[in-house]
């Protein structure tokens, strides 16, 4: 009887389930566990309702009173999903094996949030070889896993053969992963806007920018196509696609392109998106492109970025690169004890970084303090010794020592020199050449630029950047050689340069002048190498030669002919002229005094009246210092000019300033003009 009271119930419950009215399909499930307390399947369908309605924390208090064991999933669910993730990756680890498919993809997914990334990427591997076809959102994490755990070998591999059908891959030639580029393997499956975004992270990872912009593009096309229908708002699109936006904004700024990068950070901050993470990245890379400009913007964005509510979302590696960067805003606004007590709490938390000691020592050398700095710098590189993390620490100290009054080049060039990863780049040779040369050790200067040379020679393929490089660094120590007279040796420098490009001239010029002084003859076959200045076919040389030197007669003869004054006036005008500009204009003969001796300077104050001229001088006895006029005037001496705090910048010797003038009065109390008048008429009465 009971049974057939049910029936309708679960019709119902089913029909609110197929239509996804979750809230509706709770209250039914509740209405039959009245009737029936211990239905399991009621009570089954209860705990699927209030996962899909987020009662996470209801549905963890509900298991508790009806049994825990037979819902270890659903359990570990609700912790994963209310961030506790220990808890549930303790339950996961204690169901039996074999785990089934949905406990095994769960424990990724904690994996992954604790950013456990190796042992998530074992899981991935062991579901996808377990699944003859897998689904896209499993390629989708597999793909994320592997580029969050540095592996890009396997990662690039595996894009390699789940290339969208009908598109081709080209990675950069440069890449050591240049045997996987052009194919479009026969594995390949329908690429998802999540894939090609994954894929461009791994790219990034790589350094390969521009196949990781070309995979943003595709992965913002396949977002835009998927989120277009009756189905999607356009708050639905913005949501996902501001993601792929600011990981594009970081791709241009990586190549230098700021201004589209921030067009792309302001779109994706106008969108408004739901996710705090997404707004938090962008706000963050605006600060990092401003720097040291606009730090009150900055430092507004920096705050939204570290607020409780987004730190939870946040990942280790980001979270520590926004709180770096929010020390370099109070070192760059001049908060000294902020910033210090900022970088000494992060260091509790970051102990081996050399990031907050560069902070530091930044801090110590603004303040004057540049043997604090100096120690400083020194004792964070002796606790990594071999560890390439001193690369910034050893330059920055580098950067001290040629900051300081007395420079110690050679210390400089010590340090630059034990930094085996940077002492052949192109940038570091030239700074050690530099102080070489300062130092006059021209010997030590050629082995710099011969074994800068000898790293790129050496390397099979070369990729546009470092065929640049190559040339330029050919061509300054064949400048460099040449300069100190070291023809030999220059002229090899040219023979590779040479080498690189046989048309150009330059090097062949310049070849033929440093072989000249070493070997005269091969400096003739060099110099029959040089290609012949083609003659111009419209200019006679004999027509040249016969045409008469000009004259200044025959010139005044031409304009005659041409109309002379006028017709040139009219002239300018057709060019565009004016006739006014084209007359010339005739110069005045300066006013003189009567009786001007011209082999004297006349006086540049001869206009001034004799009482406002630098020179003059009152006769003696003279009562010239008071000056009368109308009530309440000053002395024209007292009066301040607009030149008053300007810096002279004469050569002369300064003048003494003028003492005040008698009637002056001194800047204090003053009385009214009108009461001391009053007080001298009483006093003659008397």
């Amino acid at each position: 009887m009971a049974a057939k009271a049910l029936e309708p119930l679960f019709a119902e419950l089913d029909d609110f389930i197929k239509d996804g009215d979750w809230g509706q399909a709770l209250a039914a499930s509740e209405k039959i566990l009245k009737i029936a307390p211990d239905d399991a399947d009621a009570f089954a369908c209860q705990i699927g309702c209030l996962l899909q309605l987020s009662e996470f924390d209801k549905t963890l208090a509900l298991l508790k009173t009806h049994g825990e064991d037979k819902f270890l999933f659903e359990r570990a669910y609700c912790f994963y999903r209310l961030k506790r993730y220990p808890e549930a990756l303790k339950l996961l680890e204690s169901h039996p094996q074999p785990k089934p498919t949905r406990i095994l993809e769960l424990e990724a997914q904690v994996r992954y949030a604790l950013e456990d990334y190796n042992k998530a990427v074992a899981l991935y591997e062991q579901l996808v070889s377990n699944s003859k076809e897998p689904a896209p959102e499993l390629k989708t994490n597999y793909l994320a896993a592997l580029s969050l755990a540095n592996a890009t070998d396997q990662a690039l591999t595996y894009i390699s053969k789940h290339q969208a059908r009908g598109l081709t891959f080209f990675p950069s030639e440069s890449l050591a992963h240049k045997p996987l580029a052009t194919a479009v393997l026969q594995e390949a499956v329908d690429k998802t806007f999540e894939f090609a975004y994954n894929a461009a992270c791994s790219y990034i990872a790589v350094g390969d920018l521009s196949t990781a912009e070309k995979e943003l593009k595709l992965s913002e096309k396949l977002c835009r196509e998927t989120f277009t229908g009756e189905d999607f708002t356009e708050e639905d699109l913005n949501n996902e696609i501001a993601v792929v936006l600011v990981q594009l904004g970081f791709v241009y700024q990586q190549q230098g392109k700021n201004e589209d990068a921030l067009n792309l950070y302001t779109a994706a901050l106008k969108s408004k998106p739901s996710d705090d993470m997404v707004s938090a990245v962008a706000s963050n890379n605006i600060v990092a492109m401003n720097k040291d400009k606009d730090l009150f913007d900055s430092e507004k964005r920096l705050k939204a970025a570290t607020n409780d509510k987004v730190q939870l979302k946040l990942t280790s590696a980001q979270k520590q690169i926004i709180d770096f960067n929010q020390c370099l805003l109070l070192l760059y606004m001049n908060k000294s004890k902020q910033c210090t007590e900022l970088v000494q709490s992060l260091r509790e938390r970051f102990p081996d970084s050399p990031m907050l000691s560069l902070i530091l020592a930044s801090l110590l050398f603004r303040t004057k303090k540049i043997k604090e700095s100096e120690d400083l710098l020194k004792e964070e590189i002796q606790k990594h010794p071999d560890s390439d993390k001193n690369v910034k620490l050893l330059l920055s100290l580098a950067q001290i020592h040629l900051s300081k009054p007395q420079r110690d080049l050679a210390e400089v060039i010590s340090i630059l020199g034990s930094i085996p990863s940077l002492r052949n780049k192109p940038g570091v040779a030239s700074l050690l050449v530099l102080l070489y040369e300062h130092l006059g050790d021209t010997a030590a200067a050629v082995k710099v630029l011969d074994q800068c040379a000898s790293v790129y020679a050496n390397q099979k393929q070369l990729s546009e950047k470092q065929k640049r490089e190559y040339v330029a660094i050919l061509k300054a120590a064949g400048e460099f050689k040449k300069k100190y007279g070291l023809h030999e040796q220059a002229a090899a420098s040219y023979k590779a340069l040479l080498k690189l490009n046989r048309d150009d001239v330059d090097s062949l010029y310049n070849l033929v002048l440093m072989a000249a002084e070493v070997d005269p003859q091969q400096a003739e076959e060099y110099a029959s190498r040089i290609p012949a200045i083609k003659p111009d076919s419209t200019i006679s040389a004999e027509a040249l030669e016969n045409l008469p030197a000009p004259t200044l007669s025959a010139i005044k003869r031409k304009e005659e002919r041409e109309g002379g004054a006028e017709a040139k006036a009219a002239k300018a005008v057709k060019a565009g002229g004016s006739s006014a500009a084209a007359k010339k204009k005739k110069k005045r003969k300066p006013l003189l005094p009567k009786n001007h001796d011209p082999t004297s300077k006349p006086d540049p104050e001869r206009w001034l009246p004799k009482k406002e001229r630098s020179y003059y001088r009152p006769r003696r006895g003279a009562k010239e210092s008071v000056r009368r006029g109308a009530q309440g005037s000053a002395s024209a001496s007292t009066r301040p000019t607009a030149t008053s705090t300007s810096t002279s910048t004469s050569t002369t010797a300064a003048t003494p300033a003028p003492a005040p003038a008698a009637g002056a009065q001194p800047q204090g109390k003053k009385q009214p003009q009108g009461k001391q008048q009053q007080q001298r008429k009483k006093k003659g009465r008397r």
